[in-house]
């Protein structure tokens, strides 16, 4: 073996970005599981051994689960790894399933979050647990919940959760940015700290404080109507038909489609607008009056 071949061998057992896919998981104990299998369990476990006996470093945790049904074998196994990565300074998380069914794993969304590296978290079709640890209490006893500095980012696709703890998570000074996608269990959002935010397929939510937010993006929230948009820089509706009135007073940016003509005005002179996109499905009362306006 050459001086270059073992530096690369090293470098690659390194690497700090991990990412596993969950197809198949058995209990040990069970006859039906086949030798690639249970091969393939072990490799993951001396891989996260060797991350945990070495401190190294993780920049990303990514796992993509693919069971229908997670044993408890499973649920054990994934609080060690995202323990080891968080030990190990994890900035960025990425978990999640790839079918529109939740998985009976409970992602542990307080421990996560209370880890003072995490920059990104980003959950999809799942389910979380909100509870302390030891399961004394659950969230609904928090008053506040602080987020370190480096949580920039959370994004939420299909995530069992409830407009409390959304709220109690959006308040935290370090977020910046929120991503929500069918979670139609929310109907409020504290944006009091966000620049960016993002909603789409979420019914339940009815209004939106615009008062700190720079970009928002909203798509299929018809029960979102009417919304002050004068300190907007970056507005992109899609298909939200209750949103008629936009002032572009501020905005850099506008994408605006759906069914309804929207009403544009401005309540101050200057206008930085310099891209703009006005997509109509239904185009029977156009006329270019409005066009010119």
């Amino acid at each position: 073996m050459t001086i270059l071949s073992k530096t690369w061998r090293q470098a690659r057992l390194t690497l700090p970005n991990i990412k596993f896919r969950v197809e198949n998981y058995y209990e040990d104990e069970d006859e039906d599981e086949d030798e690639d299998e249970g091969e393939g369990k072990k490799i993951v476990d001396t891989i996260m051994q060797r991350y945990r006996d070495g401190k190294i470093p993780i920049d990303k945790f990514e796992l993509t689960n693919c069971l229908r049904d997670s044993s408890s074998e499973f649920s054990d196994r994934m609080e060690k790894f995202i323990d080891i990565a968080i030990r190990n300074g994890v900035k960025d998380i990425v978990y999640g399933s790839p079918y529109h069914s939740i998985s009976s794993y409970h992602f542990p969304i307080i421990k996560v979050l209370a880890e003072k590296h995490l920059r990104e978290l980003v959950l999809n079709n799942c389910s979380i647990d909100t509870s302390l640890s030891g399961g004394v209490a659950n969230y609904h006893s928090l008053r506040k919940l602080s987020l370190y500095n480096n949580m920039k980012s959370l994004e939420l696709n299909k995530v069992e959760t409830s407009h409390g703890f959304l709220n109690l998570i959006s308040k935290s000074q370090s977020l910046e940015v929120l991503k929500i996608q069918n979670c139609s269990d929310i109907n409020d959002i504290d944006t009091s700290n966000l620049e960016v935010l993002k909603i789409q397929n979420c019914s339940g939510i009815r209004d939106i404080d615009t008062s700190n937010v720079k970009v928002l993006k909203l798509q299929n929230c018809s029960d979102i109507k009417d919304i002050d948009t004068s300190k907007l820089e970056v507005l992109k509706i899609v298909n939200c038909s209750g949103i008629r009135d936009i002032d572009s007073s501020n905005l850099v940016s506008l994408e605006y489609i759906g069914d309804q003509i929207p009403q544009l005005k401005r309540t101050s002179e200057s206008s930085q607008l310099n891209h703009s996109k006005i997509i109509l499905h239904n185009n029977n009362n156009i006329d270019a009056v409005w066009f010119s306006s």
